[in-house]
């Protein structure tokens, strides 16, 4: 069969579309490189070779191209674009507005649109295939121009690189042949200043300048130490500074022997001796702007050195001003400017924040805040069908959000859901019945930290995004085995120190759980696995559950994009915690079963870019508990579970996990 696959197949081989001549760009390599990464050299390539079906000489790609060549007509196209053209003008100038004539105006424009596809971008099986490669000289003369140019720029100043091309078949093989020559290592620095307090800051800073004696010179360096020196004086008061001060003087010849001599200059203005240094003279909030208030109507409230501005004020100006870092009298600092937006957005308050300077003769600034509430009420719904053990089930979500609910910027959410689905009994697979699922969820986030603590540490506290989530909620699940009902309680501290560094602090999470087993045939298999040592049936008692939990979460991403390569969560929790502190007394005179146990999670993932198209995935989740005391088992809810469209696919949920088996009996008692 691969036999005739191959023989069928054989046409495809890209060679019998060439012309007199031409020949097949089949292969490239690089060779005799050691001191560079050879991936970054293959960044370099002008021209790639046509994708191929694993060693066999058959490009699929270059199939489907040709044949959508040969019916590809340019000049057909362009008259038939022509013509609806020429129609959609007497359809637009007898238009009266009528239902039925703005649909053929709509079809007309479509028609347009998709034979302008194909004269742009060819037939469909041109788009999917892709052209030949036909080998092209000058495409590898641009590459070995590129490539010298690299080793250049990563202190290989003598390196070299020579193309040479083999024969065969009508292919062509290029190998790009390496010749590194020695690296030269950066011997000296000096900086080159006239501005004396711009000098001793770079002098103050050096331990973190990019460039360091005795490594190798790389010329990417120049451009990441211009933005650490720009950001370092525009933090330091220098508003109108700019990159193009800072220039690198670079020389080879000055030491010899393959050492670089670095000289850092910073210029001043023209005709200035130096360059000036400003100071924030005041800050004036706008809380409703955009919405055509004439100036005369705000009215004026000053708090800690801040104006804010408003037609009515309605937001706490104590919470507002912890989220704004710029401070009267203090010198310019552009990260002050920036944490001061992005806060203030986290704040889900607000439609846009935008910061504004205006400068005053005296070298000072005026930092102007605008901004503009969201609706107070948003509400949401979404309704939709599962489909489980191939039986469809509605289901219903909705929520309301109130904003700043007291005054002070506080966030209100009521949310529920209501779903039905169809689930396998737990006592006999074969059977399927309906399920019910449904809860209800209150939360109020604070923008702050509810703790006793000073309000100047509040204040410094708001760099980090701070929340404080008090949260109740419903769950009801409804089987045909039991009923189980669950009211929640729980207290968060969420926080962030960067942008990618999140944690969640769980001071407490309260809950009393009711199951009501309601088949006797369920009943009978629990009892089964208590006798063999499977305590599942302690999670079906009506019981009071406690927990305290810590998690951080840090997210790895390629500098100045959005990519993300990789994500680790670290998650710990104790289960019971308080009772071990207030004691049991009253559970066990309520009747409540409760819980002891620790719990610890591990989630890395890891994220490799194969191609513009492709990203390789590595995940490894962890997790282990061990629970002590009387009960001697986990809450159901706290169970580690595989299995269902977020885990194990083929799998339905919690069936690979504990409970999904009957531990082995001991053959032989008295070995117990």
């Amino acid at each position: 069969m691969l036999l005739c696959a191959v023989l069928l197949l054989g046409s495809c081989t890209s060679t019998r579309y060439l012309g007199k001549d031409e020949y097949l760009l089949h292969k490239q390599k690089i060779s005799k490189v050691k001191k560079v990464d050879e991936d970054n050299l293959d960044n370099f390539y002008q021209q790639e070779p046509n994708s191929r079906i694993a060693i066999l000489p058959i490009s699929i790609y270059v199939w489907l191209y040709e044949k959508g060549k040969k019916r590809y007509d340019p000049k057909a196209y362009q008259v038939k674009i022509d013509t609806l053209n020429q129609q959609l003008d007497r359809l637009e100038f007898a238009a009266q507005n009528g239902k039925q004539q703005q649909k053929r105006i709509r079809r007309t424009k479509r028609k347009i649109d998709k034979y302008k596809k194909k004269l742009d971008e060819g037939t469909l099986f041109m788009r999917w295939g892709e052209p030949l490669a036909v080998f092209d000289s000058g495409a590898m003369q641009k590459t070995t121009q590129q490539m010298t140019n690299y080793l250049f720029s990563q202190g290989l100043f003598l390196g070299q690189v020579q193309a040479s091309v083999a024969y065969k078949r009508r292919k062509a093989i290029v190998t790009y042949n390496v010749t590194e020559g020695p690296l030269y290592l950066i011997d000296s620095l000096a900086l080159k200043v006239p501005d004396k307090r711009i000098e001793s800051l770079l002098q103050a800073s050096a331990k973190q300048s990019l460039f360091k004696k005795g490594q190798h010179y790389d010329q990417s360096l120049i451009s990441r130490e211009r933005e650490r020196i720009d950001g370092l004086l525009r933090n330091q008061g220098y508003y109108e500074f700019s990159r193009s001060y800072i220039l690198f003087n670079v020389d080879t010849s000055y030491l010899g022997q393959h050492r670089v001599f670095v000289q850092t200059e910073v210029l001043n203005p023209e005709q200035q001796n130096g360059h000036r240094v400003f100071k924030i003279d005041s800050v004036v909030f706008t809380t409703d702007a955009g919405l055509g208030i004439p100036e005369s109507a705000r009215s004026t409230k000053s708090y800690k050195g801040i104006d804010f501005r408003a037609l009515e004020h309605r937001f706490s100006q104590e919470i507002l001003s912890q989220r704004i870092f710029i401070r009267k009298d203090s010198l310019y600092q552009r990260d002050a400017t920036v944490n001061t937006q992005r806060q203030l957005t986290n704040l889900d308050i607000f439609k846009f924040v935008r910061l504004r300077y205006d400068t005053l003769p005296d070298a000072r600034l005026v930092a102007n805040i605008f901004s503009n509430a969201l609706p107070r009420y948003q509400t949401s719904s979404e309704v939709g069908i599962n489909v489980t053990q191939g039986l469809p089930g509605p289901f219903l979500n909705a929520s309301i959000k109130n904003r700043n609910t007291f005054g002070g910027l506080e966030i209100l959410e009521l949310s529920g859901r209501i779903g039905y689905e169809g689930v396998a009994a737990f006592t006999d697979v074969s059977q399927v019945y309906q399920s019910i699922e449904a809860g209800a969820n209150l939360a109020l986030s604070l923008p702050q930290f509810v703790l006793p603590v000073g309000e100047n540490l509040l204040a410094r506290l708001g760099k980090v995004n701070p929340k404080t989530r008090v949260q109740f909620g419903y769950n009801l699940t409804d089987r045909p085995e039991y009923r189980r009902t669950s009211f929640s309680g729980a207290l968060n501290y969420i926080w962030q120190s960067e942008k990618n560094y999140q944690y969640n602090f769980t001071l407490t999470d309260l809950s009393l759980i009711r199951s009501d087993i309601t088949d006797n045939s369920f009943q009978d298999i629990l009892d089964e696995f208590q006798a063999n040592g499977n305590n599942l049936i302690n999670s079906f008692q009506t019981s009071f559950v406690t927990s305290t939990s810590f998690s951080a979460a840090f997210r790895k991403q390629k500098p100045n994009t959005n990519q993300q390569l990789g994500y680790l969560r670290l998650y710990g929790e104790t289960g019971g915690t308080m009772l071990n502190i207030l004691g049991t007394g009253l559970l066990r005179q309520q009747n409540l079963a409760y819980f002891k146990y620790v719990k610890a999670q591990v989630d890395w993932r890891r994220y490799t870019t194969l191609g513009e198209k492709t990203t390789l995935a590595f995940r490894i989740n962890v997790g282990a508990a061990r629970p002590y005391g009387e009960t001697n088992t986990l809450p159901y809810e706290k169970f580690f579970f595989a299995g269902g469209s977020n885990s194990i696919r083929a799998w339905r949920p919690r069936r690979l996990g504990p409970g999904s088996f009957t531990p082995a009996q001991n053959e032989n008692p008295e070995q117990d």
